[in-house]
């Protein structure tokens, strides 16, 4: 009697796990018809990640100076937009490793942060005289899933590089400006 209850506890548990395994295929199945529905759909636009070649958006943005950064169309010089979050530990480390032994003479550095800096990377900023600006506008404009990114924008305003940062170093072996 009490292998028969046993065998029969198996044999409901094995149809069970069958029929879970067929409520989630057809569950999948759904899910790939829908997220192919919504890929394809004309009303539906999904941003990518600004690409070598392509014009950037352009913006007027001013610094902690005061000092207006115009990117786009005849702006003056070559810029580096570095992309940066406070909350970041990648980021963190990169701008702690800030040093004035590379020089980037040829090119506008600029930083733009998505939220309110922590006061240690204001003052290496001010240390190195390098400028900043806060602009959440301006992470969505560009696009911006993770930092920290570099995107360098010739003066005629095309993207002409794009790079995902570890160190200040990683700038140097790119042989920016």
């Amino acid at each position: 009697m009490n292998n028969s209850i046993t065998l029969m506890a198996l044999i409901l548990l094995s149809i069970l796990v069958v029929f879970q395994g067929l409520l989630l295929f057809k569950f999948t199945n759904q899910i790939k018809f829908f997220a192919g529905v919504i890929a394809t759909s004309s009303y539906v636009k999904f941003r990518t990640e600004l690409q070598i070649g392509q014009a950037a958006p352009p913006f007027k943005l001013k610094d902690q100076f005061k000092q207006e950064l115009r990117v786009g169309p005849n702006s003056n010089s070559n810029t580096l937009l570095i992309f940066i979050s406070s909350g970041c530990p990648t980021c963190k480390r990169f701008v702690d490793s800030i040093s004035s032994t590379y020089n980037f003479e040829y090119i506008k550095i600029f930083f733009i942060s998505n939220k309110e800096l922590d006061d240690s990377y204001i003052s290496k900023f001010k240390n190195h005289n390098l400028s900043f600006s806060v602009s959440p506008d301006i992470f969505q404009l560009y696009n911006i899933r993770s930092a920290p990114q570099a995107i360098i924008v010739n003066s005629r305003g095309y993207i002409t590089d794009t790079l995902k940062l570890q160190t200040w170093e990683d700038l140097a072996k790119q042989k920016i400006g």
